[in-house]
């Protein structure tokens, strides 16, 4: 309701007068005025301080930018400045009034996810998900490689992280092939873990002819963010078109 009203000025520790308090203050918010998305985002960013442990934020939100900073692109650049690599915004947009190419972008910015909850949903029942989700974390700061294959036009750009129950799906193109070993690490409190697969690269695998377009919906995706948040270019709308035509992905052009 137009300000930006903090609980505490620090983090609270879980004891149950905490957690009732917390109950009373949230009962008591009000739907109306402007939505300051930014100064909310920065508040609460600014309150970590602990370096040893994982940092989550949980940012729900019923509309768009309407107070303070209003511009998208500006409110990206001010999350990812307090966005330290152990920070994670997962953010629930509710209703069909929001701005989603912002919150997708405030989540990927942090590597986290982003869920949309229509008016007739349960909200509580996607909260309640997430939590089962985010309280048995696998892998974190996960990092790929390929070793001597060369791959390109690889999506995601920047891999989240892994929970119990959750898959991960890297789709890229190679040019050589061969044997090859594919590493991937990560952290699990705050210690690395590695795991090496090995395998082969076929010259021509006519098997799986639905991998490709999987790719190119990827690709087309991560185009159309970045026409989103630059603004169009003649090239990136012609690889769109080109893509589109050559896998039968509807796209706006």
């Amino acid at each position: 309701s137009t300000d930006v009203e903090l609980f505490q000025e620090t983090l609270a520790k879980v004891t149950k007068k905490n957690v009732d308090a917390a109950k009373q203050f949230v009962g008591n918010f009000a739907a109306r005025g402007g939505t300051d998305i930014d100064l909310a985002l920065r508040k609460a960013l600014e309150m970590k301080t602990n370096d040893k442990r994982p940092y989550l934020v949980v940012f729900l939100t019923d509309g768009k930018p309407t107070i303070g900073t209003t511009e998208p692109k500006r409110i990206i650049d001010n999350v990812k400045q307090k966005t330290a690599k152990d920070i994670r915004t997962f953010v629930f947009g509710v209703g069909h009034d929001v701005n989603t190419h912002l919150l997708d972008q405030i989540a990927s910015s942090s590597r986290a996810a982003t869920q949309y909850v229509s008016p007739e949903e349960d909200i509580e029942v996607k909260v309640s998900s997430f939590f089962d989700k985010v309280n048995a974390p696998v892998l974190s700061n996960l990092k790929l490689n390929l070793g001597k294959v060369r791959a390109y036009d690889t999506y995601p750009k920047l891999l989240p992280d892994l929970f119990k129950g959750n898959q991960l799906l890297v789709l890229a193109r190679f040019r050589e092939k061969g044997d090859y070993a594919i590493k991937l690490t990560g952290e699990i409190n705050g210690k690395q873990k590695e795991f090496v697969y090995e395998g082969s690269y076929p010259e021509v695998n006519k098997e799986n002819k639905y991998i490709p377009k999987i790719w190119a919906n990827r690709k087309v995706d991560y185009l159309l963010d970045e026409i989103r948040l630059k603004g169009e270019n003649k090239e990136l709308v012609s690889e769109v078109t080109a893509l589109g035509k050559e896998f039968g992905i509807v796209t706006p052009y």
